[in-house]
């Protein structure tokens, strides 16, 4: 993506100073003041101002995050949307299989990739999840038209 949006931002003394504060590492850092509409910008300029390789966004409530997760598009490719479990539907079938797909692509997109952006709420942030180096020494690897040892594949599954 072009950084023809970084200009204004790059005269102003708070976005020097909030870029130092971050560079430095000490601890979260507090924007207050703005709008909902640049809130977005500033986050990913802040975020490729720093190198960071993976940033975390967590939002109060689904519908928010599904809006960052839309605005975070307009600037990048690599931001994904990890929505939390909704305990109401989760077991229905239709929805708990969506649910499912959209958490396993961000954790693939996590092991994969080398950068990106998550975007959660609080309750998919409180998941229980193995850690990441677990679950990639039991990713399992299949091609089309390999033949399978049935035997050895039951006791690995």
């Amino acid at each position: 993506m072009s950084r023809v949006f970084v200009n204004p931002l790059t005269e102003l003394a708070e976005y020097e100073e909030l870029n130092r504060d971050l560079n430095r590492g000490k601890g979260p850092v507090q924007i207050s003041g703005c709008m909902d509409s640049q809130k977005v910008h500033l986050m990913y300029e802040l975020g490729e101002e720093t190198g960071v390789p993976w940033k975390l966004v967590v939002t109060y409530d689904d519908q928010r995050a599904r809006e960052i997760y839309d605005d975070f598009r307009s600037f990048t490719e690599n931001v994904w949307l990890y929505p939390a479990k909704d305990l109401l539907f989760y077991s229905a079938d239709i929805h708990g299989n969506l649910l499912t797909r959209e958490r396993l692509q961000v954790l693939r997109h996590l092991m994969e990739d080398q950068n990106g952006v998550v975007v959660t709420t609080m309750d998919g942030l409180m998941d229980h999840l193995l850690p990441l180096r677990c679950m990639q020494e039991h990713v399992l690897h299949l091609e089309t038209g390999q033949e399978l040892d049935l035997e050895a594949w039951k006791l690995r599954l």
